[in-house]
């Protein structure tokens, strides 16, 4: 089992700070309401992962940098590419690193979340 560098601990603290302060929500809402977490950089605006999916200005495409919780069902790593649906995507320019609270959205050759927060 993997573990948590120090400064690896304090980024995602840090980057949970920020999504929680921005999100308004509490962590535990966040949680209680969320499928699948990870913690991401913004790669793309107004994009999608994969065809199939609707693009918006609400559609972001992410580079996961790491899994904090998915089913088992859902094959999601670092380094892989996701579609974001998000309310917040145009406060979220490309660069922007954060931590993702979704719920599954489209199932495909890829994989499409909408945010909860």
């Amino acid at each position: 089992m993997k573990t948590m560098t120090p400064m690896l601990m304090l980024e995602v603290l840090a980057l949970l700070a920020v999504s929680l302060s921005l999100a308004g929500q509490s962590r535990q809402d966040l949680l209680m309401s969320s499928e699948i977490v990870f913690s991401g950089t913004v790669a793309e605006t107004a994009a999608a992962s994969f065809e199939g999916v609707p693009v918006d200005s609400l559609t972001l495409v992410v580079t996961v940098d790491q899994v904090y919780r998915k089913p088992s069902a859902v094959m999601l790593k670092t380094g892989d590419r996701v579609t974001v649906r998000s309310e917040a995507a145009e406060s979220l320019p490309v660069g922007t690193q954060a931590i993702f609270y979704t719920r599954g959205w489209i199932f495909g050759t890829g994989l499409a979340v909408a945010a909860v927060g």
